[in-house]
């Protein structure tokens, strides 16, 4: 299993492996996004959803997801709201890692 569920909580994807900063009934993994105890390049997907408005370093956090990508890898990242998003997106702006919608 090569997909990761961060901030999983109690709603972990199926076929995933649940990573949170505490223990659920659906976590596998404790840790915190800006370091992911993860192989480089050993992930095809991160799927994180209203989590990374919550990190104080997101752009650490950004970097330790790409870290562990593959090189076909895809992240899917959804934020609490559409306000959250373009505030997120305008934060980013000429940042090293670029984010888009889907």
């Amino acid at each position: 299993m090569n997909k990761l569920d961060l901030g999983c909580g109690n709603n972990k994807l199926p076929n995933h492996i649940g990573i949170d900063i505490k223990k659920t009934k659906q976590t596998n993994i404790i840790a915190t996004t800006t370091h992911l105890p993860i192989k480089t390049e050993s992930i095809n997907e991160i799927y994180s959803r209203r989590s990374i408005q919550h990190i104080k370093n997101d752009q650490k956090a950004i970097n330790e997801m790409y870290r562990t990508l593959n090189s076909s890898g895809k992240i899917i990242l959804i934020l609490a709201s559409r306000i959250n998003a373009i505030t997120y997106k305008i934060k980013n702006i000429g940042k090293k890692n670029k984010l888009s919608n889907i």
